[in-house]
């Protein structure tokens, strides 16, 4: 049993594996829907998994598979600490991330996505409001519609060619019938889009 920190959170989606370590603590302990989240708590998700949290102010956070990040609340907001993998949310308040020596300031109202590249390289791109990107480079915004390559000393921003509307990222759509229809949506300008569903995450089978 743990009975330390402040409860920050719930977790409200599980699929498959994710696992919690306490702070100053060295075990793992599997997470359960509806586990709560406690402050200076490490989540990480193992492979084809994924899970949602609720942070306290209606924060959502979906961790895509092989994702760990540290929770920590501050007098002005959380502060994540990301590692690895791919996070997304949309902001219901101001959020900082930290990767490596960059920081990631995201407004309120801001969905977006991080994902780790490579080593030292994360993709951050925002759907709708702002992020600030701070790191050796200097102090960098990113609007919405805007896709930012964060390198240890670099940041380039690009406009998105693929504005994603509807459903947004690790969005979890459930039905109590056996099908549903969901109307997918985006803006491009580019020709010829095509829309691929798969049974597998790396799209080996698609339907």
């Amino acid at each position: 049993s743990y009975s330390g920190t402040t409860k920050v959170g719930t977790i409200t989606f599980k699929r498959n594996t994710a696992q919690r370590k306490y702070a100053s603590f060295a075990i793992w302990e599997l997470l359960d829907k509806t586990s709560p989240v406690y402050n200076l708590d490490t989540i990480r998700t193992s492979p084809d998994s994924d899970a949602k949290l609720i942070l306290d102010g209606d924060v959502a956070i979906g961790l895509s598979e092989q994702s760990l990040i540290v929770i920590n609340t501050t007098p002005r907001g959380f502060d994540i600490e990301f590692t690895g993998g791919s996070i997304s949310t949309v902001a219901a308040s101001r959020l900082t991330i930290r990767y490596k020596n960059t920081s990631i300031v995201v407004e309120e109202g801001t969905d977006f996505t991080l994902k780790e590249i490579e080593d030292g390289l994360v993709r951050l791109t925002v759907n709708d409001g702002k992020a600030t990107v701070d790191n050796t480079s200097g102090i960098t915004v990113v609007d919405a519609n805007h896709t930012a390559d964060i390198g240890l000393a670099s940041v380039n921003v690009r406009e998105t060619v693929f504005k994603k509307r509807y459903p947004g990222d690790s969005s979890v759509l459930v039905t109590g019938k056996e099908t549903k229809s969901v109307r997918f949506g985006w803006l491009s300008d580019a020709k010829d889009t095509t829309l691929v569903i798969s049974m597998t995450r790396d799209f080996s089978v698609p339907v």
